[in-house]
């Protein structure tokens, strides 16, 4: 799974990096302006664009599944490495502002809820995650139908029921963490003039120090992350 995840994501970003992108920093030439005030290219809608769009808002609801790498032990020790995949869902908002024709910078925030569905050991286990709305931002390239997008998030997560180490030296804690952060690439495919389909590649990194559970206590161990995810579902666009 973590393999498949990696090769994904490093054919989005090879694709995006090696296009020719002279053919989407201009529009196509075969382009008019409907009756309707819609604006085509070669006979289909351009993404319902009026002339041109200025603004846009999109929502995306994703199904989401990743592989993750945890590093846990005390903050003065050689720490252990465990590996978990979980799965959940995702709901977006961004907003797009036009560059320049086909141009777009967006920003927004996310949402999302996983669950731990396995574990390389017993002795290490995440019950629920919720991703708590954040801020995403990045860049977006239009062509016809498709659009391509690259972005960073910042986010706070909550993780409850978590479970590290056995016997005497198990801890029971929930707690929450502020440093975690998001790259990400994206797809999508508009089969009609508001609505399409979405693919997201994300890399997830955070680190916990000394979180503290429900009560304040603090615990002394450190807890590192890193994560592969892609995530796939419907996006609607309204201009």
């Amino acid at each position: 799974m973590i393999k498949l995840i990696k090769k994904l994501f490093c054919f989005l970003l090879f694709f995006v990096l090696n296009t020719d992108l002279n053919a989407y920093l201009l529009l196509p030439k075969k382009c008019e302006i409907g009756d309707d005030d819609t604006f085509a290219c070669n006979g289909r809608p351009w993404m319902g664009w009026k002339t041109p769009p200025r603004v846009s808002h999109s929502f995306s609801f994703l199904t989401e599944s990743g592989g993750d790498y945890w590093w846990y032990g005390q903050t003065d020790e050689k720490k252990k490495l465990y590996r978990t995949s979980y799965g959940g869902v995702r709901l977006n908002y961004l907003f797009y502002q036009q560059l320049k024709r086909n141009i777009t910078y967006f920003f927004g925030s996310s949402f999302s809820l996983s669950r731990q569905y396995w574990g390389t050991s017993s002795d290490f286990y995440l019950n629920n995650r919720i991703v708590v709305p954040g801020l995403s931002l990045g860049l977006a390239v239009d062509h016809e139908d498709l659009r391509f997008s690259i972005g960073y998030s910042f986010f706070m997560e909550r993780i409850d029921e978590a479970h590290f180490g056995v016997e005497e030296d198990s801890k029971n804690l929930t707690f929450t963490v502020l440093s975690a952060d998001d790259i990400f690439l994206s797809m999508d495919y508009f089969y009609l003039t508001n609505w399409g389909i979405r693919i997201e590649a994300h890399t997830f990194s955070s680190f916990f120090e000394s979180p503290r559970d429900s009560s304040g206590s603090a615990f002394n161990f450190s807890l590192e992350r890193k994560t592969y995810a892609v995530a796939l579902g419907v996006i609607y666009q309204s201009y």
